[in-house]
C-alpha cells in the first residue's frame, strides 16, 4: 500500500508531468550550417537535462519547406512548438499553430514592428502564441562595431558593412546597432552598407569590389560569420592581411570563426545567441508546470545573450568545446531549482568528472 501511494504521488508531481513533455523545433536553417547546428546541439542538451522529448525539423532556408514541416508538426501534435520568424514567415506559423491549438513560442527572431501591429501582442488575438525569447541584436551590432572602432582609436577609419537581408529582424537589428555606433564613434566613417544575404561567396565578391572602391578601407563589419569568411578571402586575395591591414568584426561561434578569432584574422567576434531556443525550453518546462514566465519575465524577452569572445577566457573555451552537456539547465528551471523573480539564465557548468 505504501509503495502504491508513493507511485501515485510521483505520477502527480510536476516533475513527472514534465517528463512526458514533447516539444518540436522548426529550425529554418540546415543541419549542415555551423550556426544552426550549434542551435540544435544546445537545444538537444537542454532537452536531455530537462527530460523533454525533442523533435527538430529543418527548413533548409526554404520557407515552403519550413511551412510543410510545420504542417507535419501539427499532425504530430506536440505539446509545444519553438519557431523562428525567418524571412517573415513567423506570422503564418503563429496563425497555423494557433488554429491547431498548439502553443507556439518564437525564438531568435520575433515579429517585426509592422507584423506586430497586425498581429497584436502574444496571448491576445492569438492565445496559443505564448510569447518570444530573442537576443539583444541591437546591442550586439553596436558592440561589434564599437570594438572595431576601439582598435583604431586615434585614427579616422573607413568602414564598410555587409548586412544579412532586408527582412530578417535579427539582421536588421544588428544593422541598426551598427548605424548607432557609426554615429557615436567619432573615428569611423561608414562608407557603404551592402547585403550579402548571409552567403560567403557573395560576400567575397562584394568585398573584392569594395576594396577597389575604397582603397583606404580599414574596417569590415558583417552580420554573420559566413560573410566574414568571404570578406577575409577577398582581403587576402587583394594582398592585404586581415587583422592587420583590414579589421573584420562579425557574429557566431562556429569552429572556423573561433579559429580565426584566435589567430587574429577576426578582430571582434560576438556570439551566444544560439542559446535562445535552449533557454526558451526552460521557460516551456516551467510553464507546463505552473510557472508562467509572463508573471516575472514578461511575454517578450530580449536577453543580452551576445558576448564579445576573447581568446584565453573561460567563455571562449566553453564556446570552442561546445560541451553543452556540462551546462546545468535544471539550475535555470523553477521546477527543478525553485527561486523567486525573473528566470536566471546563468551558464552554470558541472564540475569535471
Amino acid at each position: 500500500m505504501r509503495r502504491l501511494l508513493l507511485f501515485l504521488l510521483l505520477l502527480l508531481s510536476p516533475l513527472a508531468a514534465q517528463a512526458d513533455l514533447r516539444v518540436a523545433f522548426l529550425n529554418p536553417g540546415s543541419a549542415s550550417e555551423p550556426f544552426w547546428a550549434n542551435v540544435d546541439a544546445f537545444l538537444q542538451a537542454a532537452a536531455g537535462d530537462l527530460g523533454v522529448a525533442l523533435d527538430i525539423r529543418h527548413g533548409d532556408r526554404d520557407h515552403r519547406q519550413l511551412l510543410a514541416a510545420a504542417d507535419a508538426v501539427i499532425a504530430a501534435r506536440p505539446d509545444f512548438v519553438l519557431a523562428v520568424n525567418e524571412k517573415g514567415v513567423g506570422v503564418e506559423l503563429v496563425k497555423r499553430f494557433n488554429k491547431a491549438r498548439i502553443p507556439v513560442m518564437l525564438v531568435l527572431n520575433d515579429l517585426d514592428q509592422v507584423q506586430q501591429q497586425k498581429m497584436g501582442l502574444p496571448r491576445q488575438r492569438y492565445p496559443y502564441w505564448l510569447g518570444s525569447l530573442v537576443p539583444d541584436n541591437l546591442k550586439a551590432g553596436e558592440e561589434v562595431a564599437s570594438a572595431l572602432a576601439a582598435q583604431v582609436a586615434g585614427q579616422q577609419a573607413t568602414m564598410v558593412a555587409l548586412g544579412g537581408d532586408r527582412s530578417t529582424p535579427a539582421g536588421l537589428l544588428r544593422q541598426a546597432g551598427l548605424l548607432k555606433a557609426s554615429r557615436t564613434q567619432g573615428n569611423i566613417h561608414l562608407a557603404q552598407l551592402s547585403y550579402g544575404l548571409w552567403q560567403q561567396a557573395r560576400a567575397q565578391r562584394q568585398t573584392t569590389e569594395l576594396l577597389r572602391r575604397y582603397p583606404d578601407l580599414k574596417l569590415v563589419w558583417t552580420a554573420n560569420d559566413l560573410m566574414a569568411f568571404g570578406a577575409i578571402d577577398a582581403i587576402r586575395a587583394a594582398g592585404k592581411v586581415p587583422g592587420k591591414d583590414v579589421l573584420v568584426g562579425t557574429f557566431n561561434s562556429s569552429d572556423k570563426a573561433l579559429r580565426l578569432r584566435q589567430g587574429g584574422s577576426i578582430s571582434a567576434l560576438a556570439a551566444g545567441h544560439f542559446m535562445a531556443p535552449g533557454l526558451a525550453l526552460v521557460l516551456l518546462v516551467d510553464y507546463q508546470n505552473g510557472f508562467d514566465f509572463a508573471k516575472d519575465d514578461g511575454l517578450q524577452l530580449h536577453l543580452p545573450l551576445f558576448h564579445l569572445l576573447v581568446p584565453g577566457t573561460p567563455l571562449f573555451d566553453l564556446m570552442a568545446s561546445k560541451d553543452w552537456q556540462q551546462v546545468q539547465f535544471r539550475a535555470m528551471s523553477k521546477v527543478h531549482t525553485p527561486y523567486p523573480g525573473p528566470h536566471r539564465f546563468d551558464l552554470q557548468t558541472r564540475a569535471p568528472q
